[in-house]
């Protein structure tokens, strides 16, 4: 298909995301991205992690150029070798769709009523 002159392909419509969209997962804590406020001592890894962070996957006025947007994110879990025998092998995962101007960089910053999907994996 051609646009207006010969041989133009007609552009892609190009539109911005009207807002942003986020996972919140814990992750391993690292000072320079996670606050004290975000800090619980993890029992079954030992470690430092950040709970509840707002993880961005795309950002409100990023712009979309007509086709689907695809993302990854690798999800690291272990899981005790007695809850694995149980059955036990879930992940939980918040999906989060803010109209904000600004996301915050945790759950517990964004406003009450604010759209969120829990969702076990």
């Amino acid at each position: 298909m051609t646009g207006i002159g010969m041989g133009v392909p007609v552009p892609p419509k190009v539109s911005q995301c009207p807002r942003h969209y986020a996972i919140s997962v814990s992750q391993e804590y690292k000072d320079w991205q996670h606050t004290d406020q975000d800090l619980v001592q993890d029992v079954f890894h030992g470690r430092r992690m950040a709970r509840d962070p707002i993880i961005g996957i795309i950002r409100k006025g990023d712009l979309i150029l007509g086709h689907p947007i695809n993302k990854e994110i690798t999800i690291n879990c272990k899981f005790t070798e007695s809850a694995y025998q149980a059955g036990n092998r879930t992940v939980g995962i918040v999906f989060v769709g803010s109209d904000l101007e600004e996301l915050p960089s945790r759950l517990a910053n964004l406003p009450r009523g604010m759209p969120c999907l829990h969702s076990i994996l």
